[in-house]
């Protein structure tokens, strides 16, 4: 190693010679040609070749906008060959879904009560007229009818071939048996109470299509009473009557609707706390391939019932349902669920403060009604219900000209002063007649918010000293047995209480022949001037002449208070943007007219091809 260490160092010192025996002029020669030999070579090696692949970028780029254009032309291009040639509407088939509240304990139509019950009776059965989309009377299993001179005889032509869903043809003595059933007090049906007067009206069958009805009096009006549901008399006739509700018809319907009765299930579990019943049923309906006004859309149709609003509003939250209906405006304001359609349809229903005339020691004074009267702010309560049409007579809006009637006055002071009329005096803050306190009560359901008008009434005339009780009770708990031991024993003060009032012809509401037992005078009304209006309405030979005593009534009955009109009420509809339901033109009458045209409806959307 010591051999090598001589040499390299002669080879430094040779190296060092060579650059001192280099002048400045060569060494900056050398230089010069050393940096355009650099230049050369990062000319040929990097400056040409990125000129290259910036080329090349440029080629892929332009191919790529050249490929994209083309996929967005052909965009365009299919886009407006959908908008000319296709269309985004909804298609048949699928299974439509709606909840409602009402516990189903029945489903035979003449028992039907609540709300769940009365839309599978209005699915599944047929009835000989019906109200159409425009709100108007139309026919249903009726062709034709005509009417006598006199107006006391009703002839009723059937449609052909109506099928029950077993298959049986309809025939005109079907009519006849379930008018019959109705008027027997053994078979106790929900509808019997409509018709106390059955047995005065004469029903006989003339051959297997025409029905004859004879009344023994004119009757403008009896058409709109015959939309009762019909049932089958080769199913029932030889059940008792007494027995006609617990029968197997009430669980496997035979209806002639649109679609019929497949299967009945429970939903949830274990016990409502709210009402002690079932959680809820469901039942599901197939689509009735005989139907007489064409094939439903649908494959089929599912009710869903919950015992309570707060728990169909959970289903509709989590999808459970297409859509619910008998909903109000405060139950829309809790829903969490944005993707579904609200639709809002005034109904045939005026909400009242109907006073018992009778029972109520104070409440036989028209003064005292009128106070009270003056001392509600109906404008409020609707607003703060989220209700829009107002209710100042026994009519709803459009029955009879708004001008013909007067707005009541709000005037909490006037109100005082009637009172004092009377003798009444307030003392530490309480109302007295003499000695004695002045007390109401106040009787309303928890469904449809009649409870929170109550609670707003009570708040008000307690501005009055007046000691105002609030009853309650659930439509939907038959331990209460409301219409037994409240509405027929006539068991309060004032009741705050929803009519149908789908025809100007309140005699079964105002009428004093009304006013016991089963009637529907609920507030014992009795005035000779307004028996007369009604009475004579019905007989009415024009349409003009029975205005005017419509008018007459309405007058007299806006004197005397009987009860505060204090709104008309309205249909909240939620559904989802999928489904196509009833028309946003429709009428609606009552809750359950929007079925009318269930066979139409339709749950799914697709691409169709345009009809030229």
């Amino acid at each position: 190693m010591n051999s090598l260490r001589p040499k390299k160092k002669k080879s430094f010192k040779n190296v060092k010679k060579t650059f001192q025996n280099i002048s400045k002029e060569d060494l900056k020669t050398k230089a010069d040609k050393l940096k355009g030999a650099s230049q050369k070579h990062v000319s040929k090696f990097v400056v040409k070749r990125w000129d290259s692949i910036s080329n090349a970028r440029l080629e892929i780029i332009t191919w790529l906008v050249i490929v994209f254009g083309i996929i967005f032309l052909s965009g365009i291009q299919l886009s407006v060959i959908q908008n000319n040639f296709m269309q985004e509407t909804s298609i048949d088939s699928g299974t439509y879904v709606e909840g409602t509240v009402g516990t189903i304990k029945t489903l035979n139509p003449l028992y039907a009560s609540n709300e769940s019950e009365l839309a599978l009776s209005r699915i599944m059965f047929s009835s000989l007229f019906k109200m159409d989309s425009t709100g108007h009377l139309n026919t249903d299993l009726v062709k034709k009818y005509s009417i006598s001179e006199d107006g006391k005889t009703y002839t009723l032509e059937l449609k052909k071939n109506i099928k029950w869903h077993d298959g049986e043809t309809l025939k005109a003595n079907d009519v006849v048996f379930t008018f019959n059933l109705m008027q027997n007090q053994e078979a106790r049906t929900v509808l019997g109470s409509n018709w106390k007067n059955i047995n005065k009206i004469k029903v006989q069958s003339l051959g297997d299509e025409i029905v004859k009805f004879e009344l023994p009096l004119k009757f403008t009006n009896f058409i709109n009473s015959l939309t009762f549901p019909i049932v089958p008399e080769h199913i029932l006739a030889d059940v008792k009557k007494s027995q006609l509700r617990e029968n197997n018809f009430s669980s496997q319907p035979i209806g002639t609707g649109a679609f019929k009765f497949n299967k009945k299930q429970q939903i949830g579990e274990g016990i409502s706390s709210k009402t002690g019943d079932d959680q809820g049923y469901s039942v599901t309906m197939v689509s009735n391939n005989d139907y007489y006004e064409g094939k439903p859309k649908l494959d089929s149709f599912r009710i869903q019932a919950y015992p309570t609003k707060e728990e169909l509003l959970k289903a509709i939250n989590n999808n459970d349902v297409n859509a619910a209906g008998g909903l109000n405006p405060q139950n829309i304001k809790e829903l969490t669920n944005k993707s579904l359609d609200v639709v809002e349809k005034p109904l045939s229903y005026g909400v009242y403060s109907i006073f018992n005339t009778v029972a109520s020691q104070d409440l036989k004074e028209i003064k005292f009604r009128r106070a009270l009267q003056f001392a509600t702010n109906t404008d409020e309560l609707r607003k703060s219900l989220g209700m829009k049409t107002a209710l100042y007579s026994p009519f709803i809006a459009g029955q009879i000209p708004e001008d013909s009637i007067e707005k009541p006055e709000y005037n909490v002071e006037k109100a005082k002063k009637l009172l004092e009329e009377l003798e009444y005096k307030e003392k530490d803050g309480s109302l007295y007649k003499g000695d004695r306190k002045v007390s109401i009560e106040m009787v309303a359901t928890t469904d449809d918010q009649m409870d929170l008008v109550a609670d707003i009434l009570a708040k008000e005339w307690k501005s009055l000293g007046i000691d105002v009780k609030v009853n309650k009770y659930s439509l939907s708990d038959p331990s209460q047995n409301f219409v037994g031991s409240v509405l027929q024993t006539r068991a309060y003060d004032v009741i705050v209480y929803k009519y149908a009032i789908t025809d100007p012809d309140v005699f079964a509401y105002w009428h004093s022949s009304q006013g016991t037992g089963v009637g529907m005078n609920l507030a014992g009304y009795t005035s000779a001037v307004a028996n007369d209006f009604l009475t004579s309405s019905r007989t009415a030979k024009t349409s003009d002449v029975k205005l005017r005593r419509y008018i007459g009534f309405a007058k007299q009955w806006q004197q005397d208070v009987p009860a505060i009109g204090l709104y008309q009420d309205q249909l909240e509809y939620v559904k989802t943007k999928n489904s196509s339901a009833f028309s946003g033109d429709t009428k609606l009458n009552e809750i359950t007219d929007r079925f009318n045209d269930v066979y139409k409806w339709r749950i799914e959307k697709g691409l169709v091809r345009k009809t030229p």
